[in-house]
């Protein structure tokens, strides 16, 4: 990882407290680069609340992964939520949890990128399932290097985007937080956008799967949306 990538993911990392912050009305100070489960919370300035990153972690290892997380999970959790921070996100404290709720279902609950399983075997092979969501089919993987392309801080940050010409770029967790935030954003995976089920003053955690993948696992799902956007306000309320 380059210092220019470290450095971005840091800026990303408070951008995120500040947006979930907004979402609040409150201001937020600064979130470590990557908190660990153990982390200390971020201490307040002028009186004002900061984002707990610590409160968050003890609210979805308690609530999601059974007592504990590992460090690979806890990057996942970050890197995730630098993609929302910048997305244009609104709600972006509900939309955030859901796609948080989404990665934690889609990957298994590790927080990491993963391959479809018997992806080699598939009619679609080499253009099957790669990433916390699954790009799949070869249109698919064009369409996501051209959206990587347009993005001028994949290239700042030296973020690996041809995934057409190298699908296995599809695993690299960079890459693919930004494919996955902005394809529910923009609809890429189903035609079905976040903002279609979730919006300012409407929430709508269960028909939000129609984004990835029909109605398929919708209400469990939608639970966990549920407590990842009770972590987020727990996070907020330090």
């Amino acid at each position: 990882m380059t210092d220019a990538y470290k450095t971005a993911m840091a800026k990303a990392a408070q951008d995120y407290a500040d947006a979930v912050a907004k979402a609040a009305e409150i201001d937020a100070t600064p979130v470590e680069e990557a908190p660990t489960p153990e982390a200390e919370p971020s201490s307040p300035e002028n009186g004002r609340p900061a984002f707990n990153a610590a409160a968050f972690f003890d609210a979805i290892r308690a609530n999601l992964f059974g007592g504990s997380l590992n460090q690979g999970q806890v990057d996942g959790h970050n890197l995730i939520g630098n993609a929302c921070s910048v997305a244009g996100l609104d709600p972006v404290l509900e939309q955030s949890a859901y796609i948080l709720a989404t990665v934690y279902h889609e990957t298994a609950q590790t927080m990491q990128p993963i391959e479809e399983y018997g992806g080699w075997n598939t009619h679609y092979a080499p253009w099957f399932g790669r990433g916390y969501v699954q790009l799949t089919w070869e249109e698919n993987y064009k369409k996501q290097q051209d959206k990587l392309y347009a993005i001028e801080q994949v290239h700042i940050y030296d973020i690996p985007y041809q995934v057409h010409g190298d699908w296995n770029l599809a695993l690299v967790p960079s890459t693919s937080a930004i494919i996955t935030v902005g394809g529910m954003k923009d609809g890429d995976f189903t035609g079905k956008k976040l903002s279609d089920y979730i919006k300012p003053g409407s929430v709508d955690y269960v028909n939000a799967r129609r984004v990835v993948n029909g109605t398929d696992r919708a209400e469990q799902i939608a639970g966990y949306a549920r407590e990842y956007e009770r972590a987020l306000r727990a996070g907020m309320d330090g």
